[in-house]
């Protein structure tokens, strides 16, 4: 006896030496390389079944929905069963690590739809079944990536529309059963890319016998085993005759003319089921409210009118997010931490009023963001990030009553950026550094026109109009110190003006003053859009060939009162712009070549109260437009004689 036991004591250590690093799901019965678990009362797929799994058994459960996660990490998956559930959704992605599986039966289900590119990560893919199912068409993407099928069952389904093309990615189809479906044509030469195709079956649908589907006829003739049976359904002189004792000539169209151009379906109507984390027990309402959501869910009832997506964890908004939610009329994304939306984001929202987008991080709204928006009436933009308007961004919103950009980091807004809200009747605008100069002066009047500001919006700089409300600024109150105000209006209108400003300068539009600053460095955060700057009385002692390379918009640049000793050749090639060129008062004692190389529009050029010494031939050549040029009070001891004749415009030396 005692001898028994320890025989079983060890035979018993060996299943858990060989079995022990095998997760078994509960309820489950795991054998090797195979999970069974069938007729277990499943709603979702266990979550702990082991990654060398190969045979994988859920038949007979209550799966509605197969979520992108249920299958990860199961490459070595070769037989998947998902027969006799409730599915009604397979989210896209769902089967991208199945990289192995052979054998996929999903018969017997609600599936009313297989997206595109369901299957595009199963190429190993042969025998396919969702045969009694509620699929209304094959889409031309529908079979991609499964080069290897051999066997496609879509019978009793509610097929009704084939795409063009639907079946070229899968070449090597033997056997194709479209049994009591809803067909009634099918795309010419649909079965053309297929060779080696040995059973076919057609029956049981609505065929209708016309010139367009002639084709299928001939095709079932040279290949009398396909299909045999077929019959047409119309028209009626047509109906219940077996297609291939029809003759070409009696495959009519009313009209006479046969289509030409590519079959194209409409997609489902999307699944009422309920995604999940979310409550939809209020008709027409989905609630993921503090769900812990770290992107938006794919599966939303198209039947939604109010969508709750508020204080979860969402950083971006893709294009065409909502876009099947075409009765949507209530968005709440506000409380998140979104920071990346997507021009396309809101598109297909024709119905909406309201989008609620406060307390985020959203810093910029890309060109075209609410364009389509036509029944939009509250729009809550308040305590992001957003640091500049562009001038469309309210362009198509006529139904407006609320805007709120509240608390923002908005400095300036373009003249006009208002005019399309014509039923505008609430404008929240405080809580902006808003810079009150010549870009800005307009909105006083606007203001004065429509009251419709009631927060107290008030101007931050300059010193001399902070605290003053908007609605009360004159025109003289706002200017624009340096050059380039059209020019900021036009980027202003665009967003492109960068409004950082670097450490300890001033900025203003497009102007950017760091002048007597003791900069020993130029700043390398000078905005993008710069036309005037000024770097005089500092401590420079040399300009790199890459200092100034970001700003082509520079029209004047003031270098003077430095310790300047060397300019590298094409410092200045990237400011085609420029017109003037402050360079006096330096310790400069030559000019190479190439220094201004780039420089054609420029008009003048101040080099007095340095140490030049030669000026030669090619110094100031590849300047056509200079017209004053200044080297008074240099050492110059050596001039070529043809060291100005390339400058034909010059009125001053």
């Amino acid at each position: 006896m005692a001898r028994y036991i320890l025989w079983s004591f060890i035979a018993l250590c060996l299943i858990n030496f060989v079995l022990g690093d095998i997760s078994c799901p509960r309820k489950c019965i795991c054998g090797k390389a195979s999970v069974d678990c069938s007729f277990k009362g499943f709603t979702t797929v266990p979550s702990d079944i082991d990654p060398d799994t190969e045979t994988l058994d859920l038949q007979g459960n209550n799966i509605t929905i197969v979520r992108r996660n249920y299958f990860t990490g199961l490459s070595k998956l070769k037989k998947l069963q998902l027969v006799d559930n409730n599915i009604e959704v397979i989210e896209s992605g769902a089967f991208d690590d199945l990289v192995s599986l052979q054998n996929l039966r999903l018969n017997r289900n609600k599936l009313g739809e297989l997206t595109d590119f369901l299957f595009a990560n199963t190429p190993q893919l042969t025998r396919l079944d969702v045969s009694s199912n509620r699929v209304h068409s094959l889409r031309a993407f529908t079979l991609q990536g499964l080069s290897k099928l051999a066997e496609l069952n879509l019978d009793h389904n509610h097929l009704s529309c084939v795409e063009t093309g639907v079946l070229g990615d899968a070449p090597k189809l033997e056997i194709i059963s479209l049994n009591g479906n809803n067909l009634t044509t099918m795309p010419a030469d649909m079965f053309d890319s297929i060779r080696n195709l040995r059973i076919l079956r057609l029956s049981d649908n609505f065929l209708n016998c016309d010139c367009n589907l002639a084709w299928l006829a001939k095709y079932l003739k040279l290949n009398k085993r396909l299909a045999r049976f077929t019959k047409c359904s119309s028209p009626s002189n047509l109906h219940e005759k077996v297609m291939i004792n029809l003759e070409q000539n009696q495959f009519r169209c009313p009209d006479g003319e046969l289509r030409t151009e590519p079959v194209k379906c409409q997609l489902a109507a999307q699944t009422s089921v309920c995604p999940v984390k979310c409550d939809c027990s209020t008709p027409g309402v989905v609630n993921c409210r503090n769900a812990g959501l770290v992107s938006i869910p794919e599966q939303i009832p198209s039947t939604a009118k109010e969508l709750r997506l508020d204080q979860n964890y969402l950083t971006s908004i893709p294009d065409e997010t909502f876009a099947k939610l075409t009765s949507l009329e209530t968005l709440d994304l506000s409380n998140n931490r979104i920071s990346d939306v997507k021009a396309g984001a809101f598109n297909g929202l024709a119905s909406l009023r309201k989008l609620i987008l406060y307390e985020n991080e959203i810093s910029e709204l890309p060109e075209g963001l609410f364009s389509g928006l036509s029944s939009l009436q509250m729009l809550l933009l308040n305590a992001n990030e957003i640091s500049c308007l562009r001038a469309d961004s309210f362009e198509g919103l006529s139904q407006l009553h609320l805007l709120s950009l509240f608390d923002n980091k908005i400095k300036t807004i373009i003249n006009g950026t208002f005019q399309p809200l014509t039923k505008l009747q609430t404008l929240h605008l405080a809580s902006n550094p808003f810079q009150c100069d010549c870009h800005l002066i307009w909105i006083a009047d606007y203001l004065a026109k429509h009251p419709v500001e009631t927060s107290g919006a008030r101007c931050v700089t300059p010193t001399s109009l902070k605290r003053r409300e908007l609605v009360s600024l004159k025109s003289e109150s706002g200017t624009c110190w340096g050059v380039g105000s059209p020019a900021a209006d036009a980027l202003l209108a665009a967003c492109e003006l960068n409004t950082i400003c670097p450490s300890m300068c001033v900025c203003q539009g497009t102007a950017v003053d760091c002048s007597s600053l003791s900069l020993a460095q130029i700043p390398s955060d000078l905005p993008v859009h710069t036309t005037a700057l000024n770097l005089s009385n500092n401590l420079l002692t040399e300009i790199s060939h890459q200092a100034f390379n970001h700003l082509s918009h520079l029209q004047k640049l003031d270098l003077s009162h430095n310790k300047i000793v060397k300019i590298e050749a094409n410092a200045f090639y990237e400011n085609g712009k420029l017109q003037e060129l402050q360079l006096s008062n330096n310790l400069l004692e030559k000019i190479k070549a190439q220094t201004f190389n780039g420089l054609k529009g420029l008009r003048t050029l101040m080099l007095r109260d340095n140490q030049l010494r030669c000026v030669d031939n090619s110094t100031f050549t590849n300047m056509p437009d200079l017209r004053l040029l200044s080297l008074y009070n240099n050492k110059i001891t050596c001039l070529q004689p043809s060291a100005f004749s390339s400058l034909q415009l010059l009125t001053t030396l």
